[in-house]
């Protein structure tokens, strides 16, 4: 029941952000707070799961998980500092890939991640692409996830949690796209272009992989 209370109220959240993201124009300021709220939703939904709900180390992750999600969003919607909004999420993923290692993340494939991370940053820098700090801690973020979503795509990890992993992992594809014109030359229209599908698109994966998330926990035996 508290479930589905809890799908109830993010799929009237979900559809009223989406609404006013496509039709109410000059409605952006109101839509944040509809999707921050949400996401407050979800962090409230995991924080008062019980331990006989769930294995209790696995919820304590994801209650981290969820905390530390809702601060990266307070960072990016509210107080407008992608930087730290970022740094916040690498801890998410720090912490999902430590609950998807059955609680164990140092080792050489984590810091494979970094070294990959840091020949892209290479290349980038190579190329011409101003290389700053949101920049950094984006592509680490990024090489960290994607080896998150391929290890949970190819161990049995729980549906719920595969599918929230994936839907997260399009909601940051479209974040890259989003922002792409930052730190690439693309004409008007195809600037435009992006921008416009990108900035739905974000938030209409990235709930529904939060919520598929918040109902993840392992089950207590």
């Amino acid at each position: 029941m508290k479930r589905i209370l809890f799908i109830s109220i993010e799929g009237c959240l979900y559809i009223s952000f989406l609404w006013m993201d496509l039709f109410g124009n000059g409605m952006g300021a109101i839509s944040n707070k509809v999707k921050y709220i949400s996401i407050l939703v979800c962090f409230f939904y995991v924080l008062t799961a019980l331990e006989k709900e769930g294995e209790e180390r696995d919820l304590i992750l994801l209650k981290w998980a969820m905390f530390f999600t809702l601060l990266s969003d307070t960072f990016l919607l509210l107080v407008k500092n992608m930087g730290l909004g970022v740094s916040s999420f690498v801890v998410v993923q720090l912490i999902y890939r430590f609950r998807l290692r059955k609680y164990s993340c140092f080792d050489r494939k984590g810091f494979s991640s970094l070294g990959v991370a840091v020949a892209i940053l290479l290349v980038l820098f190579v190329l011409g692409v101003q290389v700053d700090y949101v920049l950094c801690i984006a592509v680490f973020y990024f090489v960290l996830f994607v080896s998150n979503v391929f290890y949970g795509m190819t161990h049995p990890v729980g549906r719920m949690f595969q599918i929230g992993l994936f839907l997260y992992f399009l909601c940051d594809i479209n974040v890259a796209l989003y922002n792409l014109a930052s730190y690439v030359t693309l004409s008007s229209m195809a600037g435009e272009m992006i921008y416009e599908i990108s900035s739905i698109a974000i938030w209409l994966f990235y709930l529904p992989g939060q919520v598929c998330l918040a109902c993840s926990v392992k089950r207590g035996k």
